[in-house]
């Protein structure tokens, strides 16, 4: 027995349909939700005008803390005409804890200050899958690599990706 209730419905249904062609046949597919979290590991700056050294870490996953992605990524100076400054690129990827083929491409830069070998640093993510010039993510934070230490310092920062 159709109902004024079912009536409604169903007329409604049918105007739907008939003003917006394809919403009852096809729904659209929701984008992958978005990551984020903290970012923290080893930094060492290069020793040397125009030298290389190592961004190594973890991203963790800012709903259960465990390890995201792993960062690889080459440090390497850029001489500046400022003496007590410090700049430079950063170039790398991120890995699965148990991948060994890269999830994503990182390029960013870095700057700070030479005596305290501390400052911030921002990178873009890139996906792998085809070559784009449109980010997927970002990561950014600080660092702290005093030039009078022999071991390395550390970096803590934030990332996220939408895919």
């Amino acid at each position: 027995m159709l109902t004024p209730h079912r009536c409604f419905a169903t007329t409604l249904l049918l105007t739907l349909a008939a003003v917006t062609p394809g919403l009852a046949a096809s729904p659209q597919p929701l984008a992958p939700a978005c990551q984020n979290g903290p970012a923290l590991g080893t930094w060492d700056l290069p020793n040397s005008s125009g030298g290389t050294g190592l961004m190594s870490g973890k991203l963790l996953d800012g709903a259960t803390d465990l390890t995201k992605y792993i960062i690889k990524a080459t440090l390497t100076d850029v001489p500046t005409p400022c003496l007590s400054c410090i700049t430079g690129t950063i170039n790398g990827a991120l890995y699965t804890p148990t991948g060994t083929s890269p999830a994503y491409f990182v390029k960013g830069t870095y700057s700070g200050a030479f005596l305290s070998g501390s400052g911030t640093f921002a990178a873009n993510i890139y996906s792998p899958i085809s070559p784009s010039t449109q980010p997927v993510g970002k990561i950014t934070g600080n660092f702290s690599d005093p030039p009078a230490n022999s071991t390395p310092g550390t970096f803590n920062g934030h990332w996220e990706i939408c895919p």
